[in-house]
């Protein structure tokens, strides 16, 4: 792919040390790109491999100060939003998480008008529908956020779409599905991500989820790459995008996990309260209308996402450890 931006220009990526903002640092801070990474408690074990190419910030996303100096200074031409108090941690922490989803966003967009920030690709989430319990959603089907990180997810998206609409911002949000990565630490979504690492780390695992239960998932380098895609296009008519990923049971990520991993001791003993959660949770997200525009398809199988994620683990187990 071509670079995004002009050599004397920054992208910047806030929550640029989590799963996806590390995966997308390390894409881009590969291709040559000038990336700032802006993060309130910067995990440097995520971009080990690259902490040396980008610009690491560690800012607060709720004092308006913090971003607009970090835009300032590094000419930043685009923000990729990522930062977020995820699911559980929301509902533990109602004021802070309000804060962080909630004014940092704000703070995030109205930093990009004030300084012209061409275009703003905001990390939001399939949970903005609500609970579906298996349904396929698309664009245009009526959203129910039913927890406060999903409340979070669709009201930032309303104030972007706000923005653009008010401002001129070239605002694009991406609806994502839980997504699998190493080094994910928290969330009821977490299993996958940690069906795999655990065994990879010589680690046995005991799944809360029932062998039968199916969730919906896409694998952090593709959720990176979707995030390039989105910001590539010249153009675009639609502010909203949903990104379906690859469905499994979990007794299917079980079995591919054994395939790589013979000795890996993977056992089931289900939670019915966990496992109701990640149940109600599953949704197909119709994403026909980001292959229309970005020409968007995920590339990773789910055993050469397996195989990746064991690779990347193996060499490197004191980053996940």
């Amino acid at each position: 792919m071509g670079y995004i931006t002009r050599r004397f220009m920054s992208i910047m990526i806030t929550g640029g040390t989590g799963l996806i903002g590390s995966a997308l640092a390390r894409k881009l801070a590969k291709q040559g790109e000038q990336v700032v990474v802006f993060d309130i408690s910067p995990n440097l074990r995520m971009i080990d491999d690259v902490k040396d190419k980008v610009k690491i910030i560690q800012g607060d996303l709720t004092i308006p100060q913090e971003i607009n100096d970090a835009i300032k200074l590094h000419k930043v031409e685009g923000i990729f939003h990522l930062a977020s108090v995820i699911s559980a941690a929301a509902e533990q922490r109602i004021v802070s998480s309000f804060n962080v989803n909630f004014v940092g966003t704000v703070n995030v967009l109205e930093a990009a008008r004030s300084f012209g920030v061409k275009k703003v690709i905001y990390s939001s989430s399939g949970a903005a529908y609500g609970d579906k319990e298996g349904k396929r959603v698309n664009e245009g089907d009526p959203c129910q956020p039913s927890n406060p990180y999903a409340i979070a997810k669709y009201f930032g998206e309303r104030w972007g779409v706000f923005y653009h609409l008010r401002h001129g911002i070239d605002f694009r949000a991406l609806r994502f599905p839980p997504i699998i990565g190493a080094g994910r630490k928290a969330g009821v979504m977490s299993y996958m991500s940690h069906m795999i690492e655990k065994p990879a780390l010589g680690l046995p695992y005991e799944s809360y989820v029932k062998e039968e239960t199916q969730t919906a998932f896409l694998y952090v380098k593709d959720a990176a790459r979707a995030l390039e895609l989105a910001y590539q296009k010249e153009s675009v008519d639609d502010r909203i995008y949903n990104l379906n990923g690859i469905i499994l049971t979990a007794k299917e990520l079980a079995d591919l996990t054994r395939a790589r991993l013979p000795e890996a001791q993977i056992s089931f003993n289900p939670k019915p309260e966990l496992d109701s959660r990640v149940r109600a949770q599953h949704r197909e997200l119709d994403d026909s209308l980001a292959q229309r525009v970005f020409s968007w398809k995920t590339e990773i199988s789910p055993s050469a996402m397996v195989n990746d994620l064991v690779d990347e683990i193996q060499a490197n187990p004191h980053l996940f450890q």
